[in-house]
């Protein structure tokens, strides 16, 4: 199980040349706050999020069983979310899994909705090594699980 999540890390974008690789990140500027928009990233994570969560062999049932993401028929099912009153709602869960100190320092997160039961969630400050890279919540946006590179 402890190796799945690893590698469902390794697929969601943990490698140090990725965005979550980088420093501790204080320079993020939400687009449509508290939504992040990281761009062509953003764009890249949700392909690799829509491909753990369609695929049916032994390795996708594996990996979506690690984030307890459900399968997905219609992958445009899954998008990045852009709504700011859902961001809001992610940001408010995102922050309660903070130490209260760190909590306003986490002013926008980057949301994927996949189908309507879940949410990954990720909240710019963490990076590999620090706790969990993303959460993944259910649609009343209670903690499911957090997954991390280590």
């Amino acid at each position: 199980m402890l190796i799945t999540v690893f590698a469902l890390v390794a697929m969601l974008g943990s490698h140090p040349d990725a965005p979550f690789g980088q420093p501790y990140r204080t320079d993020v500027p939400p687009t449509l706050a508290p939504c992040a928009n990281l761009g062509a990233a953003g764009e890249e994570y949700l392909s690799t999020l829509r491909d753990i969560v369609s695929d049916t062999s032994d390795y996708g049932v594996e990996h979506r069983a690690a984030g307890e993401l459900p399968l997905v028929a219609d992958t445009n099912t899954v998008q990045i979310v852009t709504d700011a009153a859902t961001c809001t709602r992610a940001l408010a869960a995102a922050r309660e899994l903070l130490l209260p100190e760190a909590q306003a320092s986490v002013t926008a997160v980057f949301v994927m909705r996949v189908g309507s039961t879940r949410f990954v969630v990720w909240n710019l400050r963490r990076r590999p090594g620090q706790s969990r890279l993303f959460d993944v919540f259910d649609a009343n946006f209670r903690h499911i699980v957090g997954l991390t590179g280590w």
